[in-house]
């Protein structure tokens, strides 16, 4: 039995992992979604979370799963993985990227988007709460986030987007050769993501030089639009593992 955590993105919560946590818990594994601080039912105000607010989170959910597991980030929970993983090196048998922001040592996430990112999707957020808060523009998501889904689940799912912390966005992330350098990594790349362009997505796992890399022709969430095509994926890594 492998143990999966599976850690959202900006603006979601635990919520978009359903399908995919109820496909692995039913091949027999563990499977956890986490809201993290200031995200979906975990109730801290948005405007005071801190990037180790988010690593604090996940390392006590990996405690509580006890023995190694499989951690799974989406997008901006790349940078969250990340920053959790390098003092809990030994409890994670592999990190597992899913168009995700992938940092190197003392970037942010405000590097990473600035870097990465073209400058009109950074016209799609509404900042509100003095700054310390971002609220995705509704009738934006579709074509970022969920433009490979049917507009019945793209419409459900941007109903459940919430604020999203900004202060994260300014935390380096400090990560070391000796710990998180030395964890086994993957890369799932989306080749029609219009969030996190394909260009972009190879670029950082080049950077990070992750060599293990498989493509899933989706857009931004597959774990809403090809999920069990996305669970495949996880349990082949699992059976590697294994193997």
């Amino acid at each position: 039995m492998a143990r999966f955590l599976l850690v959202h993105g900006s603006w979601h919560g635990a919520w978009c992992w359903d399908q995919v946590s109820k496909h692995l818990t039913s091949a027999g594994h563990m499977a956890r979604a986490m809201d993290l601080p200031g995200h979906g039912e975990n109730a801290r105000n948005p405007a005071d979370v801190t990037l180790a607010h988010y690593s604090a989170a996940i390392q006590a959910e990996i405690e509580e799963m006890g023995g190694p597991v499989i951690l799974v980030g989406h997008s901006m929970g790349g940078v969250a993985i990340s920053a959790a993983s390098e003092d809990i090196a030994p409890n994670i048998s592999k990190l597992v990227y899913v168009a995700a922001l992938v940092p190197q040592r003392d970037d942010t996430l405000l590097d990473l988007t600035e870097k990465h990112i073209p400058a009109p999707r950074m016209l799609d957020l509404s900042m509100e709460v003095d700054g310390l808060v971002g609220s995705i523009k509704p009738d934006c998501a579709h074509d970022l986030f969920y433009s490979d889904c049917d507009r019945e689940v793209s419409a459900r799912a941007t109903g459940q987007l919430g604020p999203e912390p900004l202060m994260p966005l300014l935390t380096p992330v400090r990560v070391s050769e000796e710990n998180f350098g030395a964890i086994p990594k993957t890369y799932i790349e989306c080749t029609k993501d219009n969030a996190i362009p394909l260009g972009a997505q190879r670029a950082m796992l080049r950077d990070a030089r992750i060599t293990d890399v498989i493509s899933l022709a989706s857009g931004h969430s597959p774990f809403l639009s090809m999920p069990q095509q996305l669970v495949d994926i996880l349990l082949s890594l699992q059976d590697a593992e294994a193997a």
